[in-house]
């Protein structure tokens, strides 16, 4: 069965994710979800870590020295010492219950980027099983997304792991069967580094190989107009861009919004 967060709103939209609410000193926070909500996106996409009290808060990096000029790690501080903190010389740091909440209509794609943000959110998913259908989980730690796969298996959307984007790749470059998957979207940049090369990941090959294996394929973080035409060509179910009035212009134009 085809998961809740999947469901579009017509056939063949393609998904149109803001990255951390869309590019720009504001990242991560409410006032940038908010201009993202505004501008139609259904679909936000961000990061979490977890405060010395346990607080699942929305933080791309461990500290907040690049948004907000405070090094200190967010792991050191407690929630109360982090509200604080303003993102941009205005904007608090949100927790990821309060922005699941201030948007009940959105669907959240998120990256667990520490060990310590599982438990929270066992507990979070555990109490509030309406969110099941609503985020997508995912992290570049293997680990991190198995434990949540073993508590709430196919109830949870999950991002494929490294692991699994290695053993889809291996597919695609052999001509092989593609693997059967855990995952319900496979979240890729159009080209990964390898030994001062670029291998490309996004192209149309991988896009077909990924839905024969029953998995959506959305492709990070893409800026260019021309090159989100060239992923609409390609069959990418999903888009991630800083550029969310672009992006929208774009798929707009190809009747894909």
């Amino acid at each position: 069965m085809r998961h809740p967060f999947l469901e579009l709103d017509r056939p063949r939209t393609v998904r149109a994710i803001a990255h951390r609410g869309g590019g720009g000193p504001l990242e991560n926070t409410l006032a940038a979800f908010a201009d993202a909500v505004a501008l139609g996106y259904r679909h936000l996409e961000t990061d979490l870590h977890v405060t010395r009290d346990g607080a699942l808060v929305v933080s791309h990096d461990a500290t907040l020295g690049r948004v907000a000029g405070d090094p200190r790690p967010i792991a050191d501080l407690t929630l109360a010492e982090l509200a604080t903190v303003r993102v941009g010389g205005r904007e608090p740091v949100p927790t990821f219950v309060e922005l699941v909440d201030a948007f009940p209509d959105a669907r959240l794609t998120v990256d667990l980027k520490v060990d310590g943000a599982v438990a929270p959110m066992l507990r979070l998913l555990e109490r509030r099983d309406d969110l099941l259908e609503r985020i997508c989980l995912g992290s570049f730690a293997t680990a991190r997304v198995t434990a949540l796969r073993r508590r709430f298996g196919s109830r949870l959307m999950t991002a494929a792991t490294p692991r699994e984007i290695v053993r889809l790749l291996a597919s695609v470059r052999l001509r092989r069967r593609p693997p059967r998957l855990t995952a319900g979207c496979v979240a890729v940049p159009e080209r990964y580094p390898d030994a001062g090369r670029g291998v490309a990941v996004a192209d149309q090959r991988f896009i077909e190989v990924a839905a024969a294996a029953g998995v959506a394929v959305h492709v990070w973080t893409v800026n260019d107009p021309v090159r989100m035409a060239a992923l609409v060509a390609a069959g990418a179910d999903g888009i991630v861009t800083d550029e969310l009035g672009v992006l929208r212009d774009t798929l707009v134009r190809l009747d894909r919004w």
